[in-house]
């Protein structure tokens, strides 16, 4: 239900170290 879910999902080759960070938001 995150918006940076929706963002991790296409692009989410550049931005796999950054998912966690997504995550924590």
């Amino acid at each position: 239900t995150h918006p940076y879910s929706k963002q991790h999902k296409r692009k989410r080759r550049k931005l796999k170290s950054m998912s966690v960070f997504g995550v924590s938001f």
